[in-house]
């Protein structure tokens, strides 16, 4: 297509891909709904291909290095790009994730209803009964959360430890017994707790004032 072409279709209000009419809902737009989504599954599939081959799915040209998601030069751009709009127009960004933020939810909720996977949309099989994901995605999620947030909170515990505070919320120790406060009575209670059910099972609840603690 030509680029005169595409201007005056443009200035006709008309799809600039098909030379068709554009539905009222998208009143702005330069293509119609059929056209957008033809070019939505293009560059997805695209993007796809060039992740899968260690490609730049922005400018389709260089080769990425370890786990580069953009080449540097594209991640440069869009990150000054990010900044320029914020800048001059924060209302367009705010609005921006308003609309991405109304669109998910509709999309959760709609695949929630026709018994599809809110995270991919793939019909749900018999090993997903009660789950709300398929079973490749919450093995997605199970996996990214055993690389990234175990290692995470090992690392902060380790720092606190060090520090001489609470390893598990970083918090001033109660009386040098290696742990806060509140973290302290929580050990203790399920220590009780424990012990009280094994005295139970052993000698019986009538018994337990009888069984030295």
């Amino acid at each position: 297509m030509s680029k005169n072409t595409y201007l005056r279709r443009k200035e006709q209000g008309l799809c600039t891909k098909c030379g068709g009419e554009i539905e009222a809902d998208r009143k702005g737009k330069t293509t119609c709904y059929e056209c957008s989504q033809i070019n939505v599954k293009y560059k997805r599939e695209t993007a796809e291909f060039c992740r899968n081959n260690g490609i730049c799915p922005r400018c389709h040209r260089v080769k990425l290095i370890g786990n580069e998601k953009n080449c540097p030069e594209c991640s440069a751009k869009n990150y000054a790009y990010l900044q320029k709009q914020l800048r001059e127009n924060p209302e367009t960004i705010e609005r921006r994730e308003e609309q991405s933020r109304i669109h998910k939810k509709d999309v959760y909720t709609q695949r929630k209803q026709n018994g599809l996977c809110t995270c991919c949309g793939k019909p749900l099989g018999r090993m997903d009964y009660g789950a709300l994901t398929c079973l490749r995605c919450r093995e997605k999620h199970n996996s990214y959360k055993l690389k990234s947030q175990k290692p995470r909170s090992e690392y902060k515990s380790s720092i606190w430890k060090s520090q001489g505070l609470c390893p598990c919320c970083g918090q001033p120790l109660y009386k040098n017994h290696g742990l806060c406060k509140k973290h302290y009575d929580m050990q203790i209670t399920s220590h009780d707790y424990s012990k009280s059910r094994t005295v139970i099972i052993k000698y019986g609840k009538a018994n337990m004032s009888n069984v030295q603690k």
